[in-house]
């Protein structure tokens, strides 16, 4: 037991931080999209994120999903 808890404990951090790259690269993914669209780049996720109306714009350009947007996403705050 001693042996399997750090082993689990590494294999648990490790899947995070692939999981927070993988965040971090639809983020850029997010801006170059918007940069293209709008000709600047957003200034808060909430740019990149679900427009409350449904009309995608440059405040709310529906680029990357809405718990993304919001800053916190899996546990970690962007």
């Amino acid at each position: 037991m001693a042996i399997a808890i750090p082993h689990v404990n590494q294999a648990k951090m490790s899947a995070n931080e692939t999981s927070v790259a993988k965040q971090i690269g639809t983020i850029h993914t997010g801006q170059a999209q918007y940069n293209s669209q709008f000709g600047k780049f957003a200034i808060a996720l909430t740019e990149l994120g679900l427009p409350p109306n449904g009309t995608d714009s440059a405040t709310a350009a529906d680029l990357i999903p809405l718990d993304l947007a919001s800053g916190k996403k899996n546990g970690f705050t962007i």
